[in-house]
């Protein structure tokens, strides 16, 4: 019996810490109210089961950052994150390190495609500042949105925050938008950083130079 109650211990404490560090991930870099208050473009899909939200800081201003925002998508810029474990769900996604004038005219009604056969559609852009894009129904009823808003964070920064919001039919549990949120935010996390990375080395570098090496 005391290795039995020293078993169960074990898992319900690894389940709580799991639990408490995705939770934390999925308000990675948030301050104050940024994880909770509502944000532009969100009535478009509403109720959803779970969301997260995620923030980060970057050394560039609005205008500089909205281009690598603009060519999202895997049929285009990709989305600077683990392309290889995308890749094995059959994604074929390759991230770009360079702007392409091509993948810059983003507008309301695109597909902003995620996979082959799954894409979202762009239901909200002001350039320099939004985008958002969602699917009611994107597979076997499950619905979701996503958002990106820059703001100035003073001179020459911007404060890029994304949420990601998740629906379900209603015969299915919750838990399974909530155990979604959990990968995903590993994927956004590295997301947002990729985004960093190159905007701030695209600074530097200057203009029409790769942000890093292809």
């Amino acid at each position: 019996m005391t290795g039995l109650a020293a078993v169960t211990g074990a898992v319900v404490a690894s389940g709580a810490t799991a639990y408490l560090l995705s939770t934390r991930l999925r308000r990675w870099g948030t301050r104050g109210d940024e994880a909770t208050r509502p944000l532009p473009g969100e009535e478009l899909v509403p109720g959803p089961a779970a969301s997260l939200t995620q923030a980060v800081d970057i050394a560039a201003p609005p205008e500089q950052v909205w281009p690598w925002v603009a060519q999202l998508g895997q049929d285009k810029g990709g989305f600077y994150s683990y392309a290889w474990l995308e890749n094995l769900g059959g994604a074929r996604v390759t991230n770009a390190d360079h702007l392409d004038p091509a993948w810059q005219q983003t507008q309301e009604g695109d597909r902003l495609r995620l996979h082959p056969r799954a894409a979202l559609e762009v239901q909200r852009v002001v350039p320099g500042r939004l985008l958002v894009a969602g699917h009611h129904e994107l597979l076997a009823g499950l619905g979701f949105q996503w958002v990106f808003l820059l703001t100035p964070d003073g001179p020459g920064r911007t404060r890029l925050l994304v949420r990601e919001r998740y629906v379900v039919p209603l015969l299915l549990p919750r838990a399974l938008a909530h155990l979604a949120t959990v990968g995903s935010a590993v994927m956004s996390h590295r997301m947002l950083r990729g985004i960093r990375e190159r905007a701030e080395r695209q600074l530097t570098a200057g203009p029409g130079v790769p942000a890093a090496p292809r």
